[in-house]
Parts: structure tokens; C-alpha cells; sequence
């Protein structure tokens, strides 16, 4: 029987989805997963871990050590070229220690938080309880809106930042709309001053004290909303997949990375209960001012970053779903070129990518 360590780093959010795994798998294989705290943050403020058994394995510490930017990306190309899934390959290995988000499928979290309650709050503090009277009393909606380090960090900006934009909150809130009457916004934000000036929310109360330690109760906070417009972030999920009531609207990104290849709604989300608003945009339009030959278009499409559409003037026989022939151009950054040469070099897009997302970062 395979041992999966399933470890509990990075936000809250991380956090309680991979609780939630290692109690599904403990469940489906009977005491075969072992949870593995790597810090003490966060989950320990919202689910009682006293009792767990916990301590320090040297494999695991030197795994995830070198995981981050070693071994995760080896894996991850091996699975992609293999074209092998998470299961699979971990069918031949007896210890599998499980780093966010490297399971396959997450869509059982729903169902498991709906038989078993493995996700109980502290009783809700006097500083929240009026919001939660205003929530139950009126057509509640809370809106998500993730910025801090998505804007502020080079590595999150480039791989997830942007993609919850004002348009898509302006589309959710739309969807929102048609389906219920004089809807009251309940809005939770790491940066309300930008949300106020950018985000047009007609009876919008902000939520903006629950910090630090206490950063757990806005997801108390939106488990409580009728319904829930969430970001690509596991923060607004855990909110809505521990939604209180009955047949909830909930709302959601089709994108989540900024990646060609992404599949985050289709591993978290069980469709049937969601509504998706399509975002799926590409960061980067290349336009080619000039007819291109398959073998050039070959070199674009081996880059490191893949979040692009080429736009080309004349039809080839390419099968790639971002080659396209005299479409308007949809991504929010455009790069004109005469010639395709310069990406020959596999990071060029990359490279590019992050001077962009670095210059605006230090506009701030």
C-alpha cells in the first residue's frame, strides 16, 4: 500500500484543501495518508490538530527543500512528455509526499465537506457577528477580489496575477444578477483602497479587519453568503466550497494560470454547482507582421511561457489551438515582429514577461 505524506505549507486556503485530501485519502485507503505540517501557521486556527501525530522526517524536509525548484519542475515535465497522471506513476513509488496542489482531481473536497464536518470554525467573534446577522438577512453575495502578492511578487504576478480582472467582476456580478434580486455585496480584499476605485459594486459593504491570525474568518464570512463570486484563489474557495446554504450561486474563473495548459477549474470544481465565467484570455499576443514558415512557428511554440496566441497572416498547417491566422488580437500585453528569430531562444517569452510584470511592480 502506497504511504502519501500530505504536507500543509503555503496560505490557509493551501492549507485546508490538503487537510481535506489527507482526510479523503484516509478515508478511500484506510490510514494510508500521513499529514505533515511544515509550519505552524493558519490551519491551526481553524481545526483542532492537537491530537495529531507529528514528527520531523528527514526525507520529507530534504524533498521539500528541493522541491520548489528542482524536483517539482522535473516532475512535472516528466508527467507532461509521459503524458502519465499523479496516480499512475505513483502506482510504482511505496511513499508519495504530496506538495499543493499536486493532486490530479480535487472535485471530491465538495461532497467530503458535505458528509463530514472536517472543517469547524471557532464560534463567530463579536466583531463579525453583525455581519453575519446583515448576510442571513439580506440576498448576500461576497466578492473576492486577490491582489497583495499577485500584484506585489514578481514570481505570483508573472504565473497568477491579472487574470481576475475588473471585466470578469463586472461579468460575475452581471451573472449574479440575473438570477437574484437586489443583491447585497459583501466585498473581501487584501487591497479594499484599489477594489473601491477600480470595481463598480452598487450596496457593497467592505470587509477589512479580520487580518493575520484572524484572516480565516472572512472564509467564515463567506461560508455564511448566499452567494459566492470568487478569485483563482484557494482563499475564496474554501469560502465557497463551505457555503451554508442550501443550493448556493457560486461563481468562478474558467482561468486560473497563466498558462496555455491549465486545467485548475476542471481538478477543483465540480461543474453541476458552479456558474464559469470565461476569462480564458491569453497574456501575450505575438502579431507576425510577415508569412511564417511551420518550422519558425515550431520555435514559438517550444517556449518556456505558454500563455500566448501567435497571430500569423498566412494559413499553415499547424494543429496548435494558440496559432491563429488574422484574428483580433485578446491579450493583454501585444508584441509586433518582423521576424521570429528571437525566439529561437526557449525563455525569450519568459524573460520578457518578467521585465513587463517587474516595471509595474516598481510603478507601485
Amino acid at each position: 500500500m502506497i504511504k502519501y505524506i500530505i504536507t500543509t505549507d503555503g496560505g490557509i486556503g493551501n492549507q485546508m484543501i490538503n487537510y481535506a485530501l489527507y482526510r479523503h485519502l484516509n478515508l478511500k485507503k484506510k490510514g494510508s495518508a500521513f499529514l505533515y505540517p511544515t509550519r505552524d501557521v493558519g490551519l491551526y486556527n481553524v481545526i483542532n490538530l492537537s491530537n495529531l501525530q507529528y514528527r520531523r522526517i528527514w526525507y520529507v524536509d530534504l524533498y521539500l527543500f528541493l522541491n520548489n525548484k528542482l524536483l517539482d519542475p522535473i516532475y512535472r515535465r516528466i508527467r507532461r512528455f509521459l503524458n502519465l497522471s499523479f496516480e499512475k506513476i505513483n502506482l510504482k513509488l511505496p511513499i508519495k509526499i504530496v506538495v499543493f496542489s499536486g493532486w490530479d482531481n480535487y472535485t471530491f473536497i465538495e461532497q467530503l465537506l458535505k458528509e463530514h464536518k472536517i472543517i469547524d470554525f471557532h464560534p463567530i467573534n463579536q466583531v463579525n457577528r453583525d455581519v453575519v446577522d446583515k448576510i442571513k438577512n439580506t440576498n448576500s453575495v461576497s466578492i473576492h477580489i486577490r491582489r497583495g502578492d499577485y500584484q506585489n511578487e514578481l514570481k505570483w504576478k508573472v504565473w497568477i496575477g491579472d487574470i481576475c480582472d475588473e471585466k470578469y467582476y463586472s461579468d460575475a456580478m452581471q451573472a449574479i444578477e440575473k438570477k437574484i434580486s437586489n443583491p447585497t455585496y459583501f466585498v473581501f480584499s487584501d487591497d479594499i483602497e484599489w477594489t473601491k476605485k477600480n470595481i463598480l459594486i452598487k450596496n457593497a459593504n467592505y470587509i477589512d479587519w479580520n487580518n493575520g491570525s484572524d484572516c480565516y474568518r472572512d472564509i467564515q464570512l463567506m461560508s455564511y453568503c448566499k452567494s459566492n463570486i470568487i478569485a483563482n484563489s484557494t482563499f475564496s474557495l474554501m469560502g465557497s466550497l463551505l457555503n451554508q446554504n442550501d443550493n448556493p450561486i457560486r461563481i468562478a474563473p474558467q482561468k486560473w494560470e497563466n498558462n496555455a495548459f491549465e486545467n485548475t477549474a476542471d481538478r477543483f470544481l465540480a461543474k453541476t454547482s458552479w456558474i464559469l465565467i470565461d476569462n480564458k484570455f491569453p497574456k501575450i499576443s505575438i502579431i507576425a507582421k510577415n508569412n511564417i514558415q511551420i518550422d519558425e512557428v515550431q520555435n514559438i511554440l517550444k517556449q518556456k511561457y505558454t500563455d500566448f496566441e501567435l497571430i500569423i497572416p498566412n494559413p499553415i498547417d499547424c494543429h496548435d489551438f494558440r496559432v491563429k491566422c488574422n484574428e483580433v488580437a485578446q491579450g493583454k500585453y501585444t508584441i509586433e515582429v518582423d521576424s521570429l528569430s528571437c525566439f529561437k531562444n526557449d525563455n525569450y517569452l519568459d524573460n520578457w514577461i518578467k521585465e513587463i510584470a517587474k516595471k509595474e511592480i516598481c510603478k507601485k
